[in-house]
């Protein structure tokens, strides 16, 4: 049997890049100032609420224009997972959902609102998901900053571990942000002339 090269390879579809990372979130406001005020995240606009409705029929289609570009198919997927919703919560109201878009140079990340709050500790969280986690670039100077912020022990981030060596590129840190998911942050560093060494 001849061999393939990656290139002759088929797929289903070809990955062009990342549109967005969706983080879910127990509390939207807290979340969103913690994207903002820690990690220096920008607000991209405002909440959107009720955003169900939009997710599975479209989004921000022009008055003008959503008659005709109705999704019959999306409004039986959205009364689907309304009824699949009731089944299994029957006490409580048809679900709607919020989200806010924070935005970090080209990255764009969207904190999305659990229809139902996931409280859990950090041990639970790292139990569970083991070390599952978002990565996001910082600087080096920022990395500095947390690395003595973690040492000083009463800035109100929750740290885990680091800083770790990332050789030969950089450093990474780990903590928790304000709704219990494990972030990686990570500058990049040439830790071989740091350090006297050879990549």
């Amino acid at each position: 049997m001849a061999q393939q090269t990656e290139s002759q390879v088929e797929t289903v579809v070809t990955i062009q890049g990342l549109h967005h990372s969706g983080v879910p979130c127990n509390d939207l406001e807290r979340a969103v100032e913690f994207y903002t005020k820690v990690l220096g995240m920008k607000p991209s606009g405002g909440i959107s609420s009720n955003v169900l409705e939009r997710h599975f029929t479209g989004s921000s289609l022009p008055e003008e224009v959503r008659d005709r570009l109705r999704s019959p198919e999306g409004e039986e997927e959205l009364r689907e997972f309304q009824e699949m919703y009731q089944r299994a919560r029957p006490e409580q109201p048809r679900p709607g959902g919020r989200f806010m878009r924070v935005t970090a140079g080209d990255l764009q990340v969207v904190l999305f609102e659990r229809l139902e709050p996931a409280e859990s500790t950090e041990e639970e969280t790292l139990v569970r998901d083991g070390i599952f986690h978002q990565s996001y670039h910082i600087s080096p100077k920022d990395m500095d900053r947390l690395v003595e912020l973690k040492r000083q022990g009463n800035s109100g981030i929750r740290f885990h571990s680091g800083p770790a060596l990332r050789w030969p590129h950089g450093r990474a840190i780990y903590l928790w942000d304000s709704e219990g998911n494990y972030l990686e942050l990570e500058s990049e560093e040439d830790l071989p002339s740091m350090y006297g060494a050879k990549g």
